[in-house]
């Protein structure tokens, strides 16, 4: 599917690395030190059946093309497990299950079955890569979002991780995104867990919470 973005912009996403040229992608690919973002790997990975929608590792590639050029490009996975990721996101997966969404799938960013850093977005040579992945600025500044999940299959409910104390943040970003917040969940704040505190309660910080929270502030 391709979404017009500007007049000489596009975005496309890929199921098969082998769907866009090699030549393209590796131009962006091959002038990083890691050989795990090049075309070759990529497609080896798809073609010996280690990265397919039967292991939990659906390839969905994200390019940026300036006419016919490719100027930006992320191999992404849409994933059924949490496996080979060497990363740890059981957080988030929890959260999910205790307001009773579907973690999974999910779409992730990085090299598959290969612990190994340096991942990024690839940006062709002689660009202006703070265009291609500038955040969102509001009228009192940048807005940096940490991390973000998707909980709904509906795309309804997310998670936001951000360290941003500004008034009405949240409601800030989204809003510059022309999307309403219908309701706010705050489920870790400066350490703190709500773990199983429903929704509309409340209880006591123990002592030893207490001193942590005065202690990070000072």
């Amino acid at each position: 599917m391709v979404k017009q973005v500007k007049s000489n912009y596009s975005v496309q996403w890929s199921d098969q690395i082998s769907q866009i040229p090699q030549t393209a992608w590796d131009a962006l690919a091959i002038p990083l030190k890691t050989p795990f973002l090049e075309w070759c790997w990529l497609h080896n990975m798809e073609s010996s059946h280690s990265v397919t929608a039967n292991t939990g590792w659906l390839p969905n590639h994200l390019t940026l093309w300036r006419d016919n050029t490719l100027i930006g490009a992320a191999p992404l996975y849409i994933k059924g497990h949490s496996q080979g990721e060497f990363v740890f996101d059981h957080q988030w997966a929890d959260l999910a299950d205790r307001i009773g969404v579907h973690y999974y799938p999910k779409l992730l960013g990085m090299s598959p079955l290969t612990p190994a850093e340096g991942y990024r977005f690839l940006i062709a040579p002689g660009e202006d890569e703070e265009e291609i992945t500038a955040g969102l600025t509001l009228e009192d500044g940048e807005a940096k979002v940490d991390d973000l999940q998707v909980l709904s299959k509906d795309r309804t409910i997310l998670g936001l991780e951000i360290h941003i104390g500004r008034n009405r943040i949240v409601r800030r970003i989204f809003a510059h995104l022309g999307y309403e917040v219908v309701a706010l969940d705050r489920v870790m704040d400066a350490g703190l867990d709500k773990k199983d505190l429903k929704r509309g309660h409340y209880r006591f910080l123990t002592e030893q919470e207490r001193r942590g929270r005065t202690d990070s502030t000072q």
